[in-house]
């Protein structure tokens, strides 16, 4: 026991019942002391990894240059990676099996469609741009003499094949 806590050691016993300090109470002069200290060199730390910051980003060495390229290319965040972010932060249930599924339950129907160019089924499937898409085609290749045979003989599994961003829509291309 240090002097500060004999002393109230002792005038606990003279002037009462015995009463032991805690070790807090013994220590907190202590460190208000360390603490009124520690600001003073929290600031400067931070000033000097700022300092040490900014010249890393601003330094014209080319080491320091092929080591930044090197982290990017490590750490960067993929194409893939941004895309399920995006598409989660527009639905957080979103589920790439399920919709795959979905697509998979779609395609016969929608190919279908795009080959007698029913328009009505396209609705349920497409976006206006798209079923434009598929009637200006079709008519351009009957206008030629083309003809389409609609005979599905066969759909493999619907996989993902690479997903992508482009501007602020998240593509996800299908193969099978």
């Amino acid at each position: 026991m240090n002097f500060s806590g004999k002393l109230i050691y002792f005038m606990s016993h003279a002037f009462g019942p015995p009463v032991v300090p805690k070790t807090s109470q013994l220590f907190a002069p202590v460190f208000k002391r360390i603490s009124g200290m520690s600001e003073p060199v929290v600031n400067k730390g931070q000033e000097i990894a700022e300092d040490v910051i900014e010249r890393w980003e601003t330094s014209d060495n080319p080491i320091v240059h092929k080591i930044q390229d090197m982290n990017e290319t490590m750490f960067q965040e993929t194409g893939s990676a941004s895309t399920y972010k995006e598409i989660r932060s527009r639905d957080p249930s979103f589920s790439l099996p399920d919709f795959a599924a979905e697509v998979q339950e779609a395609i016969r129907p929608v190919l279908n469609a795009i080959y007698k160019g029913d328009i009505e089924i396209l609705k349920k499937y497409c976006s206006k741009e798209l079923i434009e898409r598929f009637t200006s085609e079709r008519a351009a290749f009957q206008s030629n003499g083309y003809f389409f045979d609609n005979k599905l003989l066969h759909i493999s599994e619907v996989e993902v094949q690479e997903t992508k961003m482009m501007g602020e829509e998240a593509i996800l291309p299908f193969g099978g």
